[in-house]
């Protein structure tokens, strides 16, 4: 029975930057950690997933402004002895892909952010029920945003975009699990640090809407604080071969912000500082599902996955929808030492109101269609 794995769960893809907790893509969740792995305790795997967003914002025109993006994860896990082992999880934890037409009420503003973090994490067992988990993550992110901003121009506002890379930066996190492997019940708790990473990037100011004229530009450098996290990941057997799985992640998203200071070779410094990007919400993130396995080689799972809706209106057209309900289903092969995952999951990405110069524009077609592979390896 706790060979049953949730693919399905973990291919629960969401979009841009409004949905699973502001600009959660992989949840950070630690399932590597607890694989059994082979006859040494080995685990690796690699993981694809293929997601294709869309919001639509049908009283003002606007379409297609969510796009498709790619993403791919890799994990080891191995015991060291029969109560320490070490695990270490590379994925692609925030990001935003998204883009409005130069003659859309947005006028060409959006957002392209990518990010990688390597986690390292220590598993001791006290006993066959208890065991507590620690370690460091390291974060690394960049991309381009292109938003509109209040400037000493005539008509008021300007279109700037800001292009920067970011430093790895550092955070811990630590938790604790208890299992009992009679009928595979695992509950484990683990709390995320918040993660400050430094961004040295250029910022531009045009002169149309196309972003075609450069008026100015200039250096800049700023700080993000990615939030701190509390995951909650549970699964118990309730028959023979019958896994109930799930989850609960709660994301403090209340005020993060991308901020640019003020840039002195922009408007001789009257531009002040810009705030790219605002959440003014947390954001608590629930998954509930059932595992089965059919015979030694085949199992299936199906979960649904709901986060409710945060801020509305829109602080920014960069969050055209905001909370979701997603359905999954997912598969799993097994032969001698290899597993093949794959699922997919639909996704009904919540309404949202944005203001634009042509009035509110109302995202109620929204959703997200999303595919995934995962390769196991036990040795």
């Amino acid at each position: 029975m706790n060979r049953i794995t949730t693919a399905a769960a973990m291919l629960a893809a969401t979009t841009s930057i409004a949905s699973a907790g502001g600009i959660d893509r992989s949840n950070q969740f630690l399932g590597p950690l607890f694989e059994a792995g082979g006859a040494s305790g080995s685990y690796a795997q690699l993981s694809f997933g293929f997601i294709q967003p869309e919001a639509n914002a049908p009283n003002l025109g606007v379409s297609g402004s969510l796009t498709d993006y790619n993403s791919v994860g890799l994990a080891y896990k191995t015991d060291f002895n029969d109560k320490l082992s070490f695990a270490l999880i590379v994925e692609e934890p925030y990001g935003a892909d998204i883009r409005y037409a130069t003659a859309s009420v947005f006028s060409g503003g959006g957002a392209s952010v990518s990010s990688e973090q390597i986690t390292g994490v220590l598993r001791y067992k006290f006993n066959d029920n208890w065991s507590v988990h620690g370690g460091i993550r390291a974060l690394q992110a960049d991309g381009l945003i292109d938003t509109f901003v209040a400037a000493p121009v005539p008509g008021g506002v300007a279109p700037i975009s800001v292009t920067a890379d970011g430093s790895f930066g550092f955070g811990g996190l630590v938790g604790v699990a208890y299992e009992r492997p009679d009928i595979a019940l695992r509950v484990a708790l683990t709390y995320n640090s918040a993660i400050d990473v430094d961004f040295d990037g250029t910022e531009t100011v045009f002169g149309d809407a196309a972003r075609t004229i450069v008026a100015a530009t200039g250096a800049t450098n700023f700080t993000v604080e990615f939030p701190e996290s509390i995951n909650l990941e549970f699964q118990t057997g309730i028959a023979e071969d019958t896994l109930l799985f799930g989850s609960v992640r709660h994301a403090f998203y209340d005020g993060f912000n991308l901020t640019a200071p003020a840039n002195t070779a922009i408007f001789g410094g009257g531009l002040g500082a810009t705030r790219y990007v605002n959440f003014t919400s947390d954001t608590t993130t629930f998954t509930l599902g059932v595992g089965r396995r059919f015979n030694e080689n085949w199992s299936g799972t199906v979960s649904i996955t709901h986060e409710d809706e945060g801020t509305v209106p829109s602080t920014t057209a960069l969050a055209p929808t905001t909370g979701f309900t997603s359905l999954s289903l997912g598969a799993r092969y097994t032969q001698d030492a290899w597993t093949i995952s794959g699922g997919v999951s639909y996704t009904n990405l919540g309404n949202q109101l944005v203001n634009s110069p042509a009035g509110v524009a109302n995202f109620n077609d929204n959703k997200v269609v999303a595919a995934g592979l995962r390769f196991g390896y036990n040795f």
